[in-house]
Formats: C-alpha cells, sequence, structure tokens
C-alpha cells in the first residue's frame, strides 16, 4: 500500500513537526495510523519529506511527526494557467480536484459575458481543501495557487514569456498548438468559456490581442471537462520536450 501523504505549511529540515488539525485527524481516524507508521508530508511548494509518526502531541494537541529525510521538487515547466469560467454547484468542485490531477498550476476564474456564475473577488477557503485533497491523491507536490477574477481582454493581456490560448470549435488543435509552443514559452494560459462559448465581443477582444484559438474536442464539452482536457493536451506536450 502506498504510503500516505499530508499536508503542512512548513517542513523543517530535520527535527519534529506538528500535523495540522485536520490532517492528524485523518491520519489517526480514517488511516487508523499510529506511531512508528511511516507518512509523507509536502508543503505545496514543492518540499517533500519522508516521516514517521510519533506518540506524542505538541502543546496544542497536534500530532506529531519526526522527519526522516526531505527533497524538493522543480515545478513541472511551462506553467500552465486555466483562465476558466464557473460551472455550478459539485461541478466546480469536480473542476478544481481534477484540473489539481491533470497539473493545472494556476487557475483564473473568468467574468464572461454568457458565464453562469459570478466570481468572488477572492476564492473561498473550500477551493483551498479540495486542492489539497487532490494534490494528496495524486502525489502532487506542488499546489495550485488562485487568481483574482478576469474578463477576457485582462486575460488575454500579453506579458513575457506567456502564451495565451481561447478555447473555440474552430481552432486549430490544441494537441499541435501545445507541441509547437510548449518548449518556447514559460507560461501557457488557456481560456474556456460557459458552455454557451464566449460572445463576439470577447472573441473580438482576444484576438485584437493575438490570442490563438485551439478546438480541444470535436464536441461540446462541459467546463470541467474542457478544463481537464486542456491540461491533458498541455502536460502531454510538455512530457515529450521533457524527454527531448
Amino acid at each position: 500500500m502506498a504510503t500516505p501523504w499530508f499536508f503542512v505549511e512548513s517542513i523543517p529540515d530535520e527535527g519534529v513537526v506538528s500535523l495540522p488539525r485536520e490532517e492528524a485527524k485523518h491520519a489517526t481516524g480514517a488511516r487508523r495510523l499510529g506511531a512508528g507508521d511511516a507518512i509523507v508530508l509536502f508543503d505545496g511548494v514543492g518540499t517533500v519529506a519522508t516521516a514517521s509518526l510519533l506518540g506524542t502531541r505538541d502543546r496544542s494537541g497536534d500530532v506529531e511527526a519526526r522527519v526522516d529525510s526531505i527533497e524538493t521538487h522543480e515545478a513541472i515547466a511551462p506553467r500552465l494557467e486555466i483562465a476558466t469560467a464557473l460551472p455550478k454547484g459539485d461541478r466546480l468542485s469536480t473542476l478544481l480536484d481534477m484540473a489539481t490531477q491533470a497539473g493545472v498550476d494556476h487557475v483564473i476564474p473568468l467574468r464572461c459575458e454568457w458565464g453562469v456564475v459570478k466570481p468572488r473577488e477572492a476564492p473561498p477557503d473550500r477551493w483551498q481543501r479540495i486542492v489539497v485533497e487532490a494534490a494528496k491523491q495524486s502525489r502532487r507536490a506542488w499546489l495550485p495557487t488562485f487568481g483574482p477574477p478576469m474578463n477576457v481582454s485582462e486575460a488575454c493581456a500579453a506579458r513575457e514569456g506567456l502564451q495565451v490560448l481561447i478555447a473555440h470549435p474552430d481552432g486549430e488543435s490544441i494537441a499541435n498548438a501545445c507541441t509547437a509552443i510548449a518548449k518556447s514559452v514559460s507560461t501557457i494560459r488557456v481560456l474556456i468559456g460557459p458552455e454557451g462559448g464566449f460572445s463576439d465581443g470577447e472573441l473580438a477582444a482576444a484576438k485584437t490581442t493575438g490570442v490563438a484559438r485551439v478546438s480541444l474536442s470535436p464536441h461540446v464539452l462541459r467546463v470541467e471537462t474542457a478544463a481537464v482536457v486542456a491540461a491533458a493536451h498541455v502536460r502531454g506536450a510538455s512530457a515529450v520536450h521533457a524527454s527531448d
């Protein structure tokens, strides 16, 4: 059985670390782990440690673990950003979960004329809990981050090293586009609209900035499916270039 992962905000190079209350509850409750059991700790910014649970608690009553070894994981290049319209209800949880597993580095809520959910200015705490659980399941050392909401014009704004793509049925295959650019840019940002699509005004705004249209599928996809398809193609292209 694979050694279970647990999230802590800071990992010392050596010594003892306390598991946050929810992580400790998961370890000793749901996982039924005890003193001497091996675990993996990660801080969401590349540090991963093997550790052993201790039969002790700190002053706050949190479970303690001893760090046995530590390593640092580099972030996968290029950085992958998804600027997406938000779906309703549990579908948003699914989007964040699957996007984390698929390798998305940064999520930007996209304000769209035909969007059904109005993004909040700050992401709810629940979003962080979802990506932490997805990272633990997928053994991912880096957690996705969240940006402030943007409209299409803002999301298309040029920046050095950034290549923006916008999902649209009449675009070039995203597989071809990503293969061509994955090695030459530091960040790829894919814009995904609501299921009704982008408005003519939004498409015109993207065109004026030179953003390339890319097709994700011959079919109409749900927002959360589109995000995962886009991520899979970008990460697939990254893997090809990394092996060259």
